[in-house]
């Protein structure tokens, strides 16, 4: 408002400037509603989520993470990530914290504890949040299934070489060696089970064939490629 004063200092009327804020408040109303939407998608996802400050205290978090973390939402605001961390020390996960601040989003693999104590394998996605670089909104997924399969595909490939140096080992006999004793001592190497091995001589043909190998927890009912290999004798 502005008063129009004439010659005398009275004041005739009254100057009215107005502005038309229409765009201003759709898109203020816009962007309300894509953040209730993101906060709808953030609640009902699967993935675990929090918003955490630059010293690692959780600000929000999703109902997926606390079930993940077995924590309920109210004692996770209360608590940072050292908390949970356990790999990390509280020194390392502050400097982590600031890499990601300087870089702005990572993606990294690590394991958190569990309220229980279990420790859980975790894939962490991390981005900075706003200019101040003083919030970071993360994704967690739990991966130990994963983790356990890689796992897994270790352990056959190191069973795999070591049946690989067997098999090299059993084409090298002598005709001292014993067979039965070798196997049986590589196997116990192998699976730290107690073996009994189940042979077979052909007089005739001067050979000896593995037909079976009996272990601790029972028979094994099959003849085993690797060990079924026949040894001139």
């Amino acid at each position: 408002f502005s008063p129009v004063i004439d010659a005398t200092g009275l004041v005739i009327s009254i100057a009215v400037l107005t502005q038309d804020i229409t765009e201003r408040k759709i898109s203020e109303r816009k962007l309300n509603e894509s953040e209730e939407n993101l906060h709808k998608i953030i609640a009902t996802t699967s993935e675990g989520y929090w918003l955490m400050n630059e010293k690692g205290h959780f600000m929000d978090v999703n109902p997926a993470f606390s079930e993940l973390i077995g924590y309920t939402k109210e004692e996770l605001l209360n608590m940072s990530i050292p908390d949970l961390e356990a790999i990390e020390s509280k020194v390392e996960t502050e400097q982590h914290i600031q890499k990601v601040a300087k870089i702005g989003t990572e993606r990294f693999d690590t394991v958190m504890r569990h309220k229980s104590g279990l420790e859980i394998n975790v894939e962490i996605n991390v981005s900075k949040f706003g200019m101040s670089g003083k919030q970071f909104f993360v994704f967690v997924h739990d991966i130990s299934e994963r983790k356990k399969a890689e796992e897994e595909i270790v352990r056959q490939n190191e069973t795999l070489s070591k049946l690989n140096h067997f098999a090299l080992e059993l084409s090298n006999l002598s005709l001292e060696d014993n067979l039965e004793e070798l196997i049986a001592k590589k196997v116990k190497e192998m699976s730290g089970a107690e073996v009994s091995i189940f042979s077979e001589y052909d007089h005739e043909n001067r050979i000896t064939s593995i037909k079976c190998i009996e272990l601790e927890a029972g028979t094994l009912n099959k003849v085993v490629q690797l060990l079924g290999k026949r040894v001139q004798n």
